[in-house]
């Protein structure tokens, strides 16, 4: 598992980055489009350049999103279409009747 540098905390590359979240790629620019924190660096010479991330900020955005989320997730339920908890979701009784 490749870890943030010990000594800066620093992360280098989305490659690292997906090392280190064990996400895809595809999940990474997900995350970079909802302000997950990064710093795409240039190279200047038209050759691209690298994102660097900090794990403790990575880690920080993290927690913030899911407290967030967490607040009032029958919000989440309807913007992200997911399913209402158990304990809130209407159960049919599928106990059979003994004669």
């Amino acid at each position: 598992m490749t870890q943030a540098s010990e000594k800066t905390g620093l992360i280098v590359g989305i490659s690292a980055l997906e090392n280190y979240l064990h996400v895809s790629r595809p999940t990474i620019y997900k995350y970079l489009q909802m302000g997950m924190p990064g710093l795409f660096v240039s190279t200047g010479d038209g050759d691209g350049g690298r994102w660097h991330f900090h794990a403790v900020n990575v880690e920080a955005w993290f927690q913030n999103l899911t407290a967030q989320r967490m607040k009032n997730p029958e919000k989440l339920v309807e913007k992200e279409g997911l399913k209402k908890p158990v304990k809130e979701r209407k159960r049919k009784k599928d106990v059979k009747k003994c004669k």
